[in-house]
């Protein structure tokens, strides 16, 4: 059982985040997130927005793990 913490959250557990599958990728798949990174930092430095950005890197990660519609709106907040 996870221990819960105050406030109602609950503290994780190596046992459970083993079960947690992290997709391994290639260099050359790793290479467009690394470039829209380091884009979203200056952006941030200069105080712009990033919003076009990060929503390009939550649907380049959608890709990668092949998430359903529904898995989709889960994870972005929208079930």
């Amino acid at each position: 059982m996870m221990t819960k913490l105050m406030g109602g959250f609950f503290k994780p557990s190596a046992i459970y985040m083993e079960k947690i599958p992290i997709s391994g990728i290639s260099e050359e798949k790793r290479a467009p997130f690394i470039t829209l990174v380091d884009q979203i930092l200056d952006l941030k430095k200069s105080g712009g927005d990033t919003t076009v950005l990060e929503r390009q890197i939550d649907k380049m990660v959608y890709e990668l793990y092949e998430l359903t519609p529904e898995e989709i709106a889960l994870v972005s907040g929208n079930a």
